[in-house]
């Protein structure tokens, strides 16, 4: 059966990206901690590595990140990572799957596009999970570029804040 278009809202693609700074607030506690962890871990350097994330800065709210490599040609997405919060949204592990091969795929390569080429995290807030268990209604994400190199973005750490529907 097809999707009703109409009962659900669209994810609004780039315009739903906030680019953030070290004082931007960010809804989450989650999402405050990978904050404060990147602008930390980086010092003098444009960005931090995957290298410098220790998973205990994250305490109990590790559930919620994502790692995604970024591949140059394009570029390209693939999932190297998913906690186990968003796996209990997807009811599935994507691991190994491109982002664009998701459900709902189009816009998050379209807003990490955007993060390559500006090379600056960003969050979006409440964004429709058309895509989901019903249960959820919406999700907010922060996402930080790494750089292995110091130079070249070969890694995406988000953060995923997920709204069941009884927190509306």
């Amino acid at each position: 059966m097809a999707e009703d278009h109409r009962t659900f809202p669209q994810d609004p693609g780039l315009s739903a990206l906030r680019p953030v700074d070290e004082d931007t607030f960010v809804p989450w506690e989650g999402g405050r901690l990978l904050l404060a962890w990147w602008y930390r871990a980086r010092g003098e350097r444009e960005m931090p590595a995957r290298a410098d994330f220790d998973p205990k800065v994250m305490g109990r709210h590790l559930a919620g990140i994502t790692l995604h490599d970024v591949l140059p040609e394009e570029p390209r997405f693939r999932v190297r990572l998913v906690g186990s919060d968003f796996v209990d949204v997807l009811g599935y592990d994507p691991t190994g799957m491109w982002v664009a091969d998701l459900p709902g795929g189009a816009p998050l390569v379209e807003r990490y596009r955007w993060m390559v080429k500006h090379r600056r995290p960003y969050m979006c807030l409440d964004l429709p999970l058309r895509w989901a268990n019903r249960d959820y209604d919406t999700y907010s994400i922060l996402v930080m570029p790494l750089s292995s190199d110091g130079r070249e973005i070969d890694m995406l750490i988000a953060h995923v804040d997920v709204r069941p529907v009884w927190r509306r």
